[in-house]
């Protein structure tokens, strides 16, 4: 086993090599990561010197927390003076603490590197009130105007019309607005896209909900009655 060199701790590298077959003698692997904390699906960057592994090279970045390994290739403009080479990645969504990991072509080293996925900020959506309304009554939302989520439209079926927020002014400005919901009592949700993925309130028009109708009881089958029957003839 050779001997790991100590790296500076600004690197936040971490390199393990394994003992080459004999005669090779391939230097091990070694990159970084950036950032090495990483908001949920943000993008990860691996930068690593070139030509590496004895000149072999190595493979791609790969790790659990990737939502597809990192493929290397050059800076833009060809390679850098350090002569480096990266590539990135989105990260999954799943918080935790991850390990990336890069092997060299024809040779047992490889290297690792440790990141994390971190929890993501509060989310910033639309709010809705009052949560239980009159038939045919009105129903407000509101919104951060610097929120998380795609356009100013909220929409339920429990409404009559889209409610659209528009920009109210304030000492502290939001988005705000108003409809009116169905007169058909029941439970219902209002829905927007926040973080690219669907964000729903739910909401209730006060009353009695519609009782299923009946079940209409099923009709029996009529047969056709044949021919009326006659007397047996007979002579005198």
């Amino acid at each position: 086993m050779r001997p790991v060199t100590a790296l500076p701790a600004a690197l936040l590298l971490t390199t393990i090599t394994t003992a080459p077959a004999a005669g090779q003698g391939f230097p091990g692997a070694s990159f970084t990561l950036s950032p090495l904390e990483v908001q949920p699906g943000g993008v990860i960057t691996a930068t690593a010197p070139a030509p590496a592994c004895g000149g072999r090279g190595f493979g791609p970045v790969t790790s659990p927390g990737f939502v597809a390994p990192i493929e290397w290739g050059k800076f833009p403009g060809g390679p850098t003076a350090q002569g480096q080479v990266s590539g990135n990645t989105h990260v999954i969504k799943t918080p935790g603490t991850y390990t990336a990991t890069v092997k060299c072509n024809s040779s047992p080293d490889f290297a690792e590197v440790t990141f994390t996925i971190l929890q993501p900020p509060p989310l910033r959506a639309f709010s809705l009130f009052p949560l239980e309304v009159e038939p045919g009554g009105e129903i407000n939302g509101k919104m951060p105007v610097t929120n998380d989520c795609a356009g100013r439209t909220i929409t339920s079926s429990g409404f009559v019309a889209p409610l659209e927020l528009q920009t109210e002014a304030g000492n502290f400005p939001e988005l705000a607005g108003k409809t009116t919901v169905v007169s058909t009592p029941g439970t219902y949700q209002a829905v927007m896209t926040c973080r690219d993925e669907p964000y729903a309130i739910t909401f209730k028009v006060l009353g009695t909900p519609p009782a299923d109708p009946p079940q209409q009881p099923q009709q029996p089958i009529k047969k056709p009655k044949g021919a009326p029957e006659t007397g047996g003839g007979g002579t005198a």
